[in-house]
């Protein structure tokens, strides 16, 4: 978030950007976008919202990396992908003045800056990572814990009460949805 603070939302999102690849820095650290609006509401809300927007791909990239590498790297990694990587694609699919938003790319719920490219950068982090790794990880000898009748009866009853609850749900939502 302090990254997106700082430049992201700058470089996504800059109304004054001469060309339809990225933005630039008039909105450095949210400058002006206090006094605002974007559309029906402030600036700062809609700032904000994208900041979490652009969390969610770090948050998807860390979660596939997680206990596979250390986290300073992994800071470091993510701070210079969303610059790199995320910002650009954001503003070319998401701004009215993007390249890709200019030819009639349609994307829904953020298909392209956030599933695409959260999953090809993880792809490249640990396909890079695994080629150069030198220490091998030994999986621990896990042993299952031993489970009384009771524990097992109680267990079966929750999980059968937890498929029945889930296709209440799904029936639900089917219903809702027609």
């Amino acid at each position: 978030m302090v990254k997106w603070i700082v430049w992201g939302y700058s470089l996504t999102w800059s109304n004054t950007a001469t060309n339809q690849f990225l933005g630039n820095l008039d909105k450095c650290w949210l400058k002006g976008v206090l006094a605002q609006q974007r559309g029906d509401i402030p600036e700062i809300l809609f700032a904000l919202f994208e900041g979490m927007v652009a969390a969610v791909p770090s948050a998807l990239v860390a979660g596939a990396i997680a206990e596979r590498e250390r986290i300073m790297p992994l800071l470091v990694f993510t701070w210079v992908w969303t610059t790199v990587v995320y910002d650009p694609v954001a503003s070319w699919v998401w701004k009215d003045t993007g390249w890709a938003n200019r030819r009639g790319l349609l994307d829904f719920a953020g298909g392209i800056p956030i599933q695409v490219c959260a999953g090809s950068t993880v792809l490249a982090y640990t396909t890079f990572t695994r080629r150069f790794s030198r220490r091998r990880r030994r999986l621990p000898n896990l042993q299952p814990l031993p489970v009384s009748p009771f524990q097992e009866t109680l267990l079966t009853e929750a999980a059968q009460c937890h498929l029945r609850c889930s296709r209440n749900r799904i029936d639900l939502a089917w219903i809702l949805w027609s």
